[in-house]
Order: C-alpha cells, then sequence, then structure tokens
C-alpha cells in the first residue's frame, strides 16, 4: 500500500513538474512542439538507460555476495563436522582407556587381598611349625626365605602394576585435555556459523531493501514507459 501511494505521489508530482514546465514560458502555446516532444522522449530513454545500468550493477553486486556467503557456509558446514567426528572418537578412546583402568586397578585389589592372605596362612604355618616342629628349625628357615622371596616378587609385581596404573591416568589426564581443547575448538566454531548466520540475516535484510528499491524503481521506469507511450499518441 506504501509503495502505490508513493507511487501515485510520484505521478501527481510528475504531472504537476509537466504543468509547470508548460505554464514557466508565456511564449509558449498551450500545446509544446513536436521537437519539445522529442527532446523529452529523448530525456526519458536516457534515464531509462541509466536506471538500467544501475539495477544491473545492484544484481550483480548482490549475486557476487551471495555466493560468497553459500562458499562459507559449506565451509564452516564440513570443519563442524569433522570436528564432531574427532570428538567422537576422543570420547570412545576415554572409554576404553576408563575400562582398561579400571579392570588394571581390579586385578591389583585381587592380588593385594590374595597376597594379603597368603601372609596370614604363612604366619600361622610358621606359628604351628614352631610349636610343633622344634627340631626342623633350618628346614623352617628356609622355608621362610622361601617365603619372603615370594612375598618379594608380589611386591614387584605389585609395583609393576602401580607404574602400569600410573601411565594409564596419564594417558586418561592427556585424552581429557585433548578432548577439553577440541571442545574449545568446536564452540570456536559454532561462535563463529551464529556470527556468520547473524551476518546472513543482515545481508538478507540489505537484499529486501534493494528489492524494495528495485520494485520502486520499476514502478518508476513502468510510469515513465506509459508517459512515453502517452507522449507518443499526443504527438500522433
Amino acid at each position: 500500500m506504501a509503495s502505490e501511494h508513493n507511487s501515485r505521489s510520484y505521478e501527481r508530482s510528475e504531472t504537476n513538474n509537466i504543468i509547470e514546465i508548460h505554464s514557466s514560458d508565456e511564449t509558449l502555446s498551450i500545446h509544446p512542439s513536436a521537437s519539445q516532444y522529442e527532446q523529452e522522449i529523448e530525456s526519458l530513454k536516457l534515464k531509462l538507460s541509466r536506471l538500467e545500468e544501475a539495477t544491473a550493477e545492484k544484481m550483480k553486486l548482490y549475486n557476487e555476495e551471495r555466493s560468497s556467503l553459500e562458499t562459507n557456509i559449506v565451509r564452516l558446514r564440513a570443519q563442524v563436522e569433522r570436528g564432531e567426528t574427532t570428538r567422537q572418537n576422543l570420547e570412545y578412546e576415554l572409554t576404553l582407556a576408563k575400562k582398561a583402568t579400571n579392570q588394571v586397578r581390579r586385578i591389583a585389589a585381587e592380588k593385594e587381598v590374595e597376597t594379603t592372605n597368603n601372609v596370614a596362612l604363612l604366619k600361622d604355618h610358621l606359628s604351628e611349625t614352631k610349636i610343633r616342629l622344634a627340631g626342623v628349625e633350618q628346614e623352617l628357615a628356609n622355608t621362610k626365605n622361601i617365603r619372603k622371596n615370594e612375598t618379594g616378587q608380589w611386591k614387584k609385581h605389585l609395583q609393576t602394576k602401580d607404574v602400569e596404573l600410573d601411565k594409564m591416568a596419564a594417558k586418561l589426564e592427556a585424552s581429557q585435555k585433548e578432548s577439553q581443547r577440541l571442545n574449545q575448538i568446536l564452540q570456536e566454531q559454532q561462535n563463529s556459523m551464529v556470527e556468520m548466520q547473524e551476518r546472513c540475516s543482515s545481508l538478507e535484510a540489505q537484499r529486501q531493501s534493494q528489492n524494495n528499491t528495485l520494485r520502486h524503481q520499476a514502478k518508476d521506469l513502468e510510469f515513465s514507459v506509459e508517459r512515453e507511450e502517452r507522449l507518443k499518441k499526443e504527438l500522433e
């Protein structure tokens, strides 16, 4: 409605301008000469040509900007998809590492309980041997040395497991840090996507404004063509 009102106002303004042009010179007759009509037609053609050139230039700029934006959107989407795949792989590796760590800890705990039970049994056995077999102290001493060696081996085994646990914990910590880093990268990419969407919205608003301007110019052009047709008919 606003554009129709503006168009009508423009038509009235143009009509008034024509009347003012005809009435500005008292020496002219009421009806302008054919040369004046031709000059006015040439002027309208020139305006029409300039308007078409301006419209073509604006459409060219709009198409170039739109193509650039579409290319950026495709690139950002590909980056987000690659980041999501990497994040899923890290989560899977982290789950496997947690399972392995829990299994190692469980085995170590079982071995520790087993060692403790063995040591308790050995102490009971040694006590009974001292009471019942006083005459075999040398054999008992040898047996104690054997048991001590076994206990030392178990302790070394536990120490080895502790070292393995420390390594697994270090790997787990490194995986967590890498996951945090990738999450930060993903967040930055998402922020870039939001900024790009906002820019697209801004450009869409500019495009809408340009379309409105083009429609208004088209109506002006249509009015000029109609006016030219009327002038031709009057000349005929």
